[in-house]
């Protein structure tokens, strides 16, 4: 079936407009997967210091508010905060200009400063939820569904967020958020994939994630212009709507509805991406496929996580991806969300590592065509692992930031590979189970970075920095364990995935498309 179908795809355009439109059109969700994940580096962000008014400071401490520094009049407002009844402060908080955080608007500080942390750790709970949800139900009622669902959702849940009156109220809506936003994810990377060829699927998967880059760039924007987390989040959630259009333009997945067996569905998606490519009728040699899947007796089997731990091969495969999942995480979120305690002011540092991603995906595009998926993970991770190491054991400044931007820069560009490589695993009957339970163990990363980092602060500053590095060279060694899988058909079966070989062990003969003779004559006929 594997080879069947990208045979399919490519009978139907190579890629064709119609496939780089979808491909499109699931970059653009991105912006709002981004602006979701990260927005807490500017809701949450610290002020630069806290203080009573002169008034108060003096009379609860004997002290003016000239007479110490600001870290000393934080410590001194905290102690007068917790005591507290001489302390009728008005505006105690020191932001930059415009500024209005999560932090200022429910007193998150002294005694309560967990609580920025702790939210972005419940929100990465739902996002945790929410890829082994619905990577069971996008493999169960389809993609689309799924897409919409999680499109559309957010837009309410986004609105009564930004109208909290209190922090538990906006860590709950938060978690929802986060549950709605990782099925959202899930199905674009899934169809990316299953829309385009082998030959083309690495620079699919990379432009997706150029998008990441450009959403992290166009969040720091908005953060800069705005800096009222309420506003910036009415402003995320209504650009959702400029997709409205989606409800009657998005198709499901071809492939999941051969997977499914849909076949008069499928055919009459087959003649629309005939027609948008370009193509005065749907080839032969595509409908004889399409024949070839229908003749084919179902296996009446319902595929669950379940059918990971069943098969060995899939099983030892899917723990080295968890582990792999996990570090890429906490490395990338922990470094990102760390970005306001670094020398230099925020917005500009986030810019600058918004254009280090996009360099790292860029680069990604034409390093995955040539270079296979292995090698340059690996090569991302140990770039990443080593940076994050070195800075966490120098003390000047500026060098510790350059060096986290370059950890940045290898945690990106990890990021880049896996969602693809991870896709091009799994096979078609378990592709969103799979890289739901992936995305599982990358939100545990998620949920711990930020608890990392306050541990950190609170106790061995350099630590968050060597943890990350450490876990990144042990993905980056463990990489070798996995097979290559450039040129390679997308397996549809679980028998396709088992034959897939591990490490630099020779490739099975079937799933080789450099060694498949007759397709490649099949595919230069056409």
């Amino acid at each position: 079936m594997a080879l069947n179908m990208d045979t399919l795809l490519m009978y139907l355009g190579r890629p064709g407009r119609y496939q780089i439109i979808v491909c499109l059109l699931l970059c653009f969700n991105y912006f709002q997967i981004t602006f979701n994940h990260l927005c807490m580096a500017f809701f949450g962000a610290p002020p630069l210091s806290y203080r009573c008014d002169a008034g108060a400071l003096s009379a609860a401490t004997n002290l003016t508010d000239n007479s110490c520094p600001a870290d000393v009049k934080a410590d001194i407002w905290c102690k007068v905060r917790e005591n507290c009844t001489t302390c009728n402060h008005s505006t105690p908080y020191v932001t930059e200009e415009r500024e209005w955080t999560i932090v200022t608007e429910f007193d998150l500080v002294c005694d309560q400063k967990y609580l920025s942390n702790l939210a972005t750790t419940i929100y990465f709970v739902g996002v945790m939820v929410g890829g082994v949800f619905f990577g069971h139900v996008a493999d169960a009622i389809g993609r689309f569904p799924v897409l919409i669902a999680c499109l559309y959702l957010p837009v309410g849940v986004g609105i009564g967020m930004s109208f909290a009156q209190s922090y538990v109220v906006f860590a709950i809506l938060r978690f929802f958020m986060g549950f709605l936003m990782q099925g959202l994810q899930i199905v674009n990377v899934s169809m990316i994939m299953e829309y385009f060829s082998p030959k083309h699927r690495g620079v699919a998967a990379c432009v997706l994630e150029v998008f990441w880059g450009l959403g992290v760039f166009i969040l720091a924007l908005i953060a800069y212009l705005i800096r009222d987390w309420r506003w910036m989040q009415r402003c995320f959630s209504l650009l959702i709507l400029l997709t409205v259009f989606y409800v009657w333009l998005f198709p499901e997945s071809l492939r999941w509805l051969l997977s499914k067996r849909k076949y008069l569905r499928a055919e009459k998606l087959t003649q629309k991406i005939a027609k948008y490519n370009g193509l005065s009728e749907v080839p032969p040699e595509a409908v004889a496929i399409l024949k070839e899947h229908e003749d084919q007796p179902p296996d009446g089997v319902v595929y669950n996580i379940s059918h990971i731990f069943r098969n060995r091969n899939t099983l030892k495969r899917s723990i080295i991806l968890w582990y792999i999942w996990f570090a890429v995480s906490i490395g990338y979120y922990g470094l990102i969300l760390n970005t306001g305690r670094l020398d230099g002011f925020k917005y500009t540092n986030f810019i600058i590592g918004a254009g280090v991603e996009i360099g790292a995906y860029l680069l990604a595009i034409l390093i995955l065509y040539y270079c296979g998926r292995r090698w340059p993970m690996m090569a991302y991770f140990a770039a990443g692992g080593i940076a994050c190491i070195v800075a966490g054991n120098i003390t000047d400044q500026t060098a510790k930031t350059v060096l986290a931007l370059v950890g940045r820069f290898g945690m990106a560009g990890a990021f880049s590979v896996m969602f693809l490589y991870t896709s091009e695993l799994y096979p078609t009957v378990l592709r969103n189970v799979g890289l739901g339970s992936c995305v599982f163990w990358t939100r545990i990363g998620g949920l711990l970075a930020p608890q990392i980092n306050l541990l950190g602060a609170e106790t061995y500053k350099p630590l968050p920095f060597i943890l990350f590095g450490a876990l990144s060279i042990a993905a980056a060694i463990l990489g070798l364990l996995l097979p290559e899988t450039l040129n390679r058909e997308l397996p549809d079966t679980l028998e396709d995935s088992e034959n897939m070989g591990w490490g630099c062990a020779r490739r099975s003969k079937a799933y080789n498309l450099s060694e498949s003779k007759p397709t490649e004559t099949k595919q230069t006929k056409f």
